[in-house]
């Protein structure tokens, strides 16, 4: 198993500007209902590798096999979906049911941006745990921690099958894309981007805004 993906997964999207017009959400905490799951995410450390490489397997076959073939999603799985170095940055972070990793998703900052633009990766939910809210949960904790580093916008690639979710939390999308896979195939993605507000001189144990606040 590699750690590290295909470089041009990491990259940032080509072209659009961000929407901060989209970026409601993060003023808002009392919009859409609760999720009817209850957690805090945590940091990710190099043990959990295993089983997020596990769970990220295990929720492309299920949810992704609606939009991609099962020759697409093996071929992708083979190419890597973790990055050992993300989990070292500090910036990837897990959901846990009953000693169970169920969710994860992480960020790095876009170098060539001068570390004003965060790049949100890596987001998987476990089939038998969607639709609870976890997705956005995950992504809101990814957005706070983002902004609170002082980025000004997000930006992902994202699979047919996770567009609803980042749609509904704001993300317009920039540009469509062919994702290389050996063999000659490719899977088509969704280049997307959310602009983000200015993060408030907030002191470093102010409370936040509710991150269990948006349901997928």
């Amino acid at each position: 198993m590699k750690n590290r993906p295909p470089a041009c997964w990491l990259e940032s999207p080509p072209g659009g500007a961000c929407n901060p017009a989209r970026s409601a959400w993060l003023a808002d905490p009392a919009r859409g209902p609760r999720p009817r799951f209850a957690a805090a995410p945590r940091l990710a450390v190099p043990d959990d590798l295993p089983a997020i490489v596990a769970l990220q397997a295990h929720a492309l076959r299920r949810l992704a096999r609606s939009v991609y073939t099962t020759r697409q999603i093996e071929a992708f799985i083979d190419m890597g979906t973790m990055d050992l170095e993300l989990i070292d940055s500090g910036r990837y972070y897990v959901v846990e049911r009953q000693a169970t990793l169920v969710a994860c998703a992480g960020w790095s900052l876009d170098e060539l941006d001068d570390g004003k633009t965060a790049l949100v990766r890596a987001v998987y939910v476990h089939p038998d745990w969607a639709r609870r809210g976890l997705g956005s949960l995950l992504m809101n904790h990814v957005h706070r921690q983002a902004q609170q580093a002082g980025c000004q916008s997000l930006r992902l690639i994202a699979t047919l099958s996770g567009v609803p979710l980042y749609r509904q939390l704001g993300y317009a999308q920039t540009s469509a894309a062919q994702f290389p896979l050996r063999g000659g195939q490719s899977l088509t993605v969704r280049h997307m981007a959310l602009g983000i507000p200015p993060s408030p001189n907030e002191a470093p144990n102010a409370p936040n805004h509710d991150i269990n606040a948006k349901r997928t």
